[in-house]
Formats: C-alpha cells, sequence, structure tokens
C-alpha cells in the first residue's frame, strides 16, 4: 500500500510537469506564430508597395509610348500634306496657293 501512494505521487508530479511544459510549448507556439504573421503582413504590404510602383512605371512607359506614336503619325501626316501640296500647287504662284498652304498646314489658325 505504501508503494501505491509514492507512485501516484510520483504521476501526479509528472503530470504537473507535463501539464507546464505543454503550457510553455503552446505559449512559445502561439508566439511563433504571431511574429510570422507579422512579418507575413509587412511582406506582403512591401510586396504590393512594389507592384503599385511597377505599375505606375508600367503605364507611365504605355503613355510615353503612345503619345511617341501620334507624334510620328502626325508626322507621317503632316509630310504627306506636304508632298501633296508640292505636288499640286508647287506651279501656281499666287494668293489662292498659299492661302491652302495656311489652312493645310495650320488648320487651327484659320485667316
Amino acid at each position: 500500500m505504501g508503494l501505491e501512494i509514492v507512485v501516484k505521487d510520483i504521476q501526479e508530479g509528472a503530470r504537473a510537469e507535463v501539464s507546464r511544459i505543454k503550457a510553455e510549448g503552446d505559449a512559445k507556439a502561439s508566439e511563433i506564430i504571431n511574429e510570422a504573421k507579422e512579418i507575413q503582413k509587412k511582406t506582403l504590404g512591401d510586396s504590393l508597395a512594389k507592384a503599385e510602383e511597377d505599375l505606375q512605371s508600367l503605364h507611365q512607359q504605355v503613355i510615353s509610348s503612345a503619345n511617341l506614336e501620334v507624334k510620328r503619325i502626325n508626322f507621317s501626316i503632316l509630310c504627306w500634306q506636304y508632298r501633296f501640296y508640292w505636288r499640286n500647287c508647287s506651279g501656281k504662284r499666287g494668293q489662292d496657293s498659299q492661302v491652302r498652304f495656311h489652312i493645310r498646314f495650320n488648320p487651327e489658325k484659320r485667316l
């Protein structure tokens, strides 16, 4: 009988030790998980900021490219108009050809 009491005391002590170790482990695991979540949030925020900067840069490149293409097309049209004018109006030296040239090459400044 006396031996059973000693065994029960040892078992209770062991169970208490196991409970304490388990509680410490759970607390440490919770702390690690919370740190990982914070790091994940920071990393995600940095990634989103970088993606936004890349998107703005790409947007600016597309706009610049489109503006350059518009200028190229306008220059091509201007060259075409210039060739057309000189083919059709170069022999005429008078007020009429000057008016046509002014209207054709300066459409926003009408006489």
